[in-house]
């Protein structure tokens, strides 16, 4: 296990690399530089010539790569075009926590109703509780997570105002309502995801002989379907749990 962990670590890193260069040669094709226009006015020809030698913009393409690359591997991705007094590293570290946190909540958010919704829907096969299940899991997986969050903020914050519609870091500072909307936005689409295929790993299951067998003892049905149904019908989707993360 840690081989294949470890052969697919290495793996990424020739992946990224051909990525960076697909990306670093695009943004190069693209009309325009970063110094032409200032709040849509064009700049003097000596001004753009002088700041992109002082950025080393008028370097050869692949002299502009490697120092990119090496900044990169340091953390040094240069100051902010939108913000020019502050460094776009600085400003990553400063919002980091609340990212992580948004990331966190919502996996949680998609585990604990993906699976429960799955489990439900599969121990409630062909009912009216399976139907909506399924519907909603669809719903969940064909709706983007950002036109997701337009109904949302549309539902609870313009018409019902239950949160703000769009709340400052103070506010994600104090108020527990504010992480409400962005945690249902990303983890919904994943939660649906892991219903349907929790639902299809439980079926599977409940068709075994041993589950038959299990019933055919007399156990009961909650022992039947926490040790049994549940317990097993988990493994199936442990490998797919990597895909679970907020698109």
């Amino acid at each position: 296990m840690t081989t294949y962990i470890i052969r697919r670590t290495l793996a990424i890193i020739p992946v990224m690399i051909i990525v960076s260069i697909i990306t670093f040669v695009l943004m190069h094709l693209t009309p325009g530089g970063p110094f032409d226009q200032e709040e849509g006015r064009r700049q003097d020809p000596n001004f753009v010539a002088r700041m992109n030698q002082a950025f080393g913009l008028d370097q050869p393409l692949w002299q502009q790569y490697t120092t990119y690359m090496w900044n990169a591997l340091h953390l040094d991705l240069g100051p902010s075009f939108q913000y020019r007094d502050r460094n776009v590293s600085d400003m990553i570290r400063d919002q980091f926590p609340y990212s992580a946190r948004l990331g966190l909540q919502a996996e949680v958010l998609a585990i604990i109703v993906g699976l429960l919704l799955g489990t439900v829907a599969a121990l409630r096969q062909n009912t009216w509780i399976d139907y909506v299940a399924i519907f909603l899991a669809t719903m969940g997986v064909a709706i983007p997570s950002f036109i997701l969050s337009l109904y949302l903020i549309l539902l609870f914050a313009s018409t019902l105002h239950w949160v703000p519609v769009a709340p400052t870091l103070e506010q994600y500072n104090t108020q527990l309502g504010s992480w409400v909307l962005p945690t249902l936005a990303l983890g919904l689409p994943s939660a649906s995801y892991l219903a349907r295929l929790t639902r299809s790993s439980m079926l599977e299951i409940i068709r075994q002989d041993y589950i038959r067998t299990a019933r055919a003892k007399g156990l009961r049905e909650r022992v039947v379907i926490l040790r049994h149904i549940i317990k097993n019908g988990m493994i199936p989707s442990g490998p797919c749990w990597g895909r679970l993360l907020p698109r």
